[in-house]
């Protein structure tokens, strides 16, 4: 498609900045962009305003496609709108299709910051172009993965106030906090709860992270009496939380308290991201402060599957840690994390409790000793185991020659 000089000619004139056009009209003939109308714009008037000419002077057919550049307020570039209208004949809806990049680029794309696509003529009124103006200003629909993305930037932004909170209060913070990794404040009955569960059976505690407020840990389970066939049913199957449970496992004599962090897919990407940031610190500073030492750590996102059968082939034969009691001291309780540090779960997806790993009456090992290396060559030794072997060879030949 060629670009009559008459439309280049007229557009050079209608870009300048002191132009009083308001649109203009192009149509294709002959396989050609012709100028087909030129408007000038109202005195005092917006652009939007002024859309009504294209109504009133603009000779829209109902059958015939057009092309429509329309002058926006200063400074604000050109609007292309494209008109083809369902009553117009097959090969000129593909004409006119496929020629508006051609015409875009031959006037320089730079100068058009909008752009309408019409397919009748109420679309070219004042009410239609409105409605245009309004879907522009509209926030537009995110997929499925932007929303995703949106929610992990939101989740960013809240992690970096809590870097900030963290920086503030320092290890040496109100003990309210979470401490280094977690920036979280405990809410009302958490700690009282928390400490109930030592010398308790059956007793299971559950805590959540307030979905208004992600710095804050409150009781989302006050602590309750079940048995490990019915754990699953305290574990929520739609939003994450950690749970505690004090129970005596089949191979041990002694109840332990096994800790869960159930995080279902269908949670929210900002609370995933919330949740699986604490669970290290969470576990810690619930050692340190209320004396409750987890022996098994069990994370899952699917909470109906956690049976008691699926739980017990997921803990083994143990040894299992025991919970600490409330009236230890703080120095004591962290010799007691310190002393049992460094045994690996067998699990994938189930772990020892950090600082908790081990039976705090397990035998202390011998250190390894490193293997000696070969020896150097003392000075002279070398030169000796020579002379050596010529006084042999020596014995050997002579002996020889005798016989």
């Amino acid at each position: 498609m060629g670009i009559a000089q008459s439309l280049l000619s007229a557009w050079s004139s209608a870009v300048e900045p002191n132009s009083t056009t308001r649109f203009l009209k192009v149509s294709i003939q002959d396989e050609q962009a012709v100028l087909s109308l030129s408007v000038p714009q109202r005195s005092s008037t917006s652009a939007k305003d002024d859309f009504a000419l294209v109504e009133e002077k603009g000779e829209i057919s109902p059958t015939e496609p057009c092309y429509i550049l329309y002058k926006l307020d200063r400074g604000k570039g050109w609007c292309f709108i494209t008109y083809v209208p369902d009553g117009a004949k097959v090969r000129e809806k593909m004409m006119y299709s496929s020629s508006k990049s051609r015409l875009t680029k031959a006037l320089s794309e730079s100068h058009f910051t909008d752009s309408l696509h019409a397919t009748s003529a109420s679309d070219l009124t004042p009410r239609g172009y409105a409605q245009h103006l309004a879907a522009n200003a509209a926030p537009h629909p995110l997929t499925e993965r932007e929303r995703a993305l949106a929610e992990v930037k939101q989740a960013e932004f809240e992690a970096s106030k809590e870097e900030g909170m963290r920086g503030s209060a320092g290890r040496g913070g109100p003990m309210g906090q979470m401490g280094v990794g977690g920036g979280l404040t405990w809410g009302e009955g958490v700690e009282e709860a928390l400490k109930g569960l030592d010398g308790k059976e059956g007793e299971v505690v559950g805590l959540s992270i307030d979905s208004k407020t992600p710095t804050l840990l409150v009781l989302s389970l006050p602590p309750t009496a079940t048995s490990l066939a019915d754990l699953h049913k305290h574990l929520p199957p739609t939003s994450p939380q950690y749970t505690f449970f004090s129970f005596t496992p089949p191979s041990s004599s002694n109840s332990i308290v096994l800790f869960i962090y159930t995080c279902p897919s269908k949670s929210p990407i900002r609370m995933r991201m919330v949740y699986s940031s604490s669970v290290g610190s969470l576990i810690r500073v619930v050692a340190e402060k209320t004396g409750v030492v987890v022996g098994k750590k069990i994370e899952s996102s699917e909470p109906s599957s956690l049976t008691s059968s699926e739980i017990l082939s997921e803990l083994g034969p143990g040894p299992f840690p025991t919970a600490s009691t409330n009236n230890t001291p703080a120095n004591s309780r962290q010799s007691s994390l310190n002393t049992a540090a460094h045994t690996n779960s067998s699990s994938p997806h189930v772990e020892d409790a950090p600082g908790s790993s081990a039976p705090l009456d397990a035998p202390t090992r011998e250190a390894f000793a490193k293997p000696k290396g070969p020896g150097g060559r003392r000075p002279g030794g070398g030169g000796g185991r020579v002379a050596a072997a010529k006084e042999a060879f020596e014995a050997q030949r002579n002996g020889s020659g005798s016989a």
